[in-house]
């Protein structure tokens, strides 16, 4: 090796210097399969964001989920039924069986045994 071959390598091993450790192609590949897996990652969780942000957003436009009063104006949110049953024993001993309206409380209707002093 002449003497400028040799200052040529040092100057070259000043600029670039020599890898801290030895690199083979098993260390490569890991590399390689580590970073598609990271972007594989990162692609999928971007793609849940913006389904689930997309849903939200639907959801908010058609006004699901936001105690949204029905149609047929009892200004009762969506799901919830206009009437109910109650049964009771009132201060005369018999029992008692009311249907009631959901929104306001009021008794709408009695009901009553068909048999005679029945309960």
């Amino acid at each position: 090796m002449s003497e400028m071959e040799r200052h040529l390598r040092v100057l070259m091993n000043v600029a670039a210097g020599e890898p801290p450790n030895r690199v083979n192609a098993e260390i490569v590949r890991r590399r390689a399969a580590r970073r598609r897996l990271t972007a594989a990652l990162a692609s999928a969780a971007a793609v849940a964001l913006v389904g689930g942000l997309g849903a939200v957003v639907s959801a908010r436009a058609t006004g699901l989920g936001l105690g949204s009063i029905p149609a047929g104006g009892s200004g009762l949110p969506a799901g919830v039924p206009r009437y109910y049953v109650e049964s009771g024993f009132p201060a005369q001993g018999h029992q008692s069986t009311v249907v009631r309206a959901t929104a306001t409380g009021a008794v709408t209707a009695t009901i009553r045994s068909p048999w005679q002093g029945g309960g």
